[in-house]
């Protein structure tokens, strides 16, 4: 997907110069320095590295995450500190993993220009007055964080989606298709529907929360990037060549041409005239169209592989919510294999850890240059944390077997 930049933000007008050093001069407001805000209910490695990429060029990052933590979150929480300017364990979530908009919302900072957030935590506060819009109206904000609605809204516009319903309502295809929660992300939840039986159940599952989705032969595809106003600044296709589940984010991705894709991408980003980053999915059907399956209001887990790569997301983001006067320039050729910083092996449960230790800390200084020394800091106590606590595990393991019965 080629550059393209427009005129001034219509939510910010841009402000700052950038200097020699690639650090942007962001200029502070009456109260205080300009906030980008993250907000989770548990650590992300892609929300931290972008953190960390922001920090470098002069913008303060905070958190908000759930203030219910168990020990290994707390250490990890304490681990990330020195990327994070703030962070505050404060949201609460119901069983069904939702926050307290109101609560969200009273602990927003002061000065927040840009946020990002779980779909959880952005679809209860979507259209707040005291948060930056994504899109033109407020009443579209919502759109962003509902799969089935978003499809609808694409399909009006004439992209190419496969057939979605309601779980609740009669199928309309035969088996096997997917299902997969309205509101989530990260490929959690998304079940292959094998049979009626499966199917039948599925209508009083979870009324109002699921959708099912006719499931496409072909490859996953992705188009991310950064717009502003409905304008693409930077962008790339690709697709995972590896992946932590049949779903789930890519830990490897190949940089693709896909005018087909990038010209849908271009479509309804426009037509929601949507500020910030995003990463669309797509799936290939069977004539090789790519159907769109799924929008993602966020900064999303191969960013950091991108920017290494050539593009300037992150100069993308702060132009796009006027952190910054100059507009990006990069690109990424098709064709090339990218790795995606390594995950946070903290919060993995126990695993082997013998062998790969040495190629974590590889792939932590192959990614210092784009995440920087907070980051770097960060990635290695965590990994140190996590062969303690293994290392711990296995001593006790080993003293109750040698315990006299």
């Amino acid at each position: 997907m080629s550059l393209q930049t427009n005129g001034p933000c219509r939510r910010h007008r841009p402000r700052g110069r950038s200097t020699r050093t690639g650090r942007s001069d962001i200029v502070g407001t009456e109260r205080g320095h300009p906030v980008v805000l993250f907000a989770d209910r548990e650590p992300w490695e892609g929300f931290l590295e972008f953190a960390a990429a922001l920090r470098r060029r002069g913008v303060r990052v905070e958190r908000l995450t759930a203030a219910d933590r168990p020990r290994v979150r707390r250490v990890n929480d304490l681990l990330q500190r020195p990327v994070f300017d703030r962070i505050r364990p404060v949201l609460h979530f119901s069983r069904a993993g939702e926050p307290r908009a109101e609560e969200v919302l009273a602990h927003l900072p002061a000065g927040v220009r840009a946020w990002e957030a779980v779909d959880a935590v952005a679809a209860s506060v979507a259209g707040a007055a005291d948060l930056p819009l994504r899109t033109a109206d407020p009443a579209t904000e919502l759109l962003l964080f509902d799969k089935l609605e978003m499809t609808r809204y694409a399909t009006a516009l004439g992209l190419s989606a496969p057939a979605s319903w309601p779980a609740e309502r009669a199928p309309l295809l035969r088996p096997p298709f997917l299902v997969k929660p309205r509101l989530g992300s990260g490929g959690q939840g998304v079940e292959v529907v094998v049979d009626d039986v499966a199917a039948a159940r599925l209508r009083h599952a979870a009324p109002g929360r699921l959708l099912c989705q006719e499931r496409a032969p072909g490859q996953l595809l992705h188009v991310g990037g950064v717009a502003r106003d409905g304008v693409v600044l930077q962008a790339a296709s690709y697709r995972g060549t590896g992946s932590a589940g049949a779903f789930g984010p890519s830990t490897e991705v190949l940089t693709l041409e896909d005018p087909e894709a990038a010209d849908a991408t271009a479509v309804l980003l426009r037509s929601l005239r949507y500020t910030g980053a995003f990463c669309l999915d797509f799936v290939r059907a069977a004539d090789g169209r790519p159907l769109l399956i799924d929008v993602n209001a966020r900064i999303f887990g191969s960013w950091a592989a991108l920017q290494a790569a050539g593009l300037d997301l992150v100069g993308a983001y702060l132009f796009a919510w006027g952190l910054s006067a100059a507009p990006p320039t990069g690109s990424v050729p098709a064709g090339r294999r990218l790795r995606v910083p390594p995950p946070d092996l903290s919060l993995a449960g126990p695993q082997p850890f013998a062998g790969i230790i040495g190629a974590h800390l590889r792939a932590i200084v192959r990614s210092a240059p784009v995440l920087g020394p907070r980051w770097v800091l960060s990635a290695v106590c965590r990994l140190l944390s996590a062969v303690g606590v293994q290392g711990s595990r296995r001593i006790a393991q080993r003293l109750r077997e040698e315990a006299p019965r």
